[in-house]
């Protein structure tokens, strides 16, 4: 019976790797697309949009702002996750837990500082070319965001 046990596992590890294999492969040709796009349109804008980039009366953000302390709130997650997964392995499931929890705060902060930008923005996905490119490409990381948020609430 042990050895079945042994089986079974060795193989959903091998098939749970391969999923996040795809998972990755799918997400980065995403990214890829959509950045082929955003360089089609930003190096020979359209007559359609003014023949200039961003489009006349697009307000864009400034990089230095929210979207640099959101960079940093991500990489910080990525670290307390990191470490949670560190103590995990040392069977400190107390500071296991507290890096999890700490990383749940940081992807809730970075929601909320998402949900805020958006609201202030000058533009919207409707707004031209500008518009649906930013939002589609900003929001899939998003997304992720979400599924990891709920993935590690299920672990709590």
């Amino acid at each position: 019976m042990k050895v079945i046990l042994v089986t079974i596992q060795k193989l959903y590890l091998k098939d749970f790797v391969l999923v996040l294999f795809y998972l990755y492969v799918q997400k980065l040709c995403f990214f890829f697309h959509f950045f082929e796009v955003f360089f089609h349109f930003s190096l020979a804008p359209a007559i359609q949009i003014g023949n200039v980039w961003p489009p006349l009366g697009i307000e864009i953000f400034s990089p230095w702002k929210v979207p640099l302390l959101n960079t940093l709130i991500l990489l910080t997650s990525g670290l307390t996750v990191t470490l949670a997964h560190l103590y995990l392995l040392e069977d400190d499931l107390h500071e296991a837990w507290q890096y999890l929890a700490r990383t749940i705060g940081l992807g809730v902060v970075f929601l909320l500082l998402q949900y805020w930008e958006y609201n202030s923005a000058g533009f919207s996905i409707s707004d031209s070319v500008y518009g649906s490119i930013f939002f589609f490409v900003d929001w899939f990381p998003r997304i992720s965001c979400f599924g990891w948020n709920d993935l590690f609430n299920s672990c709590i």
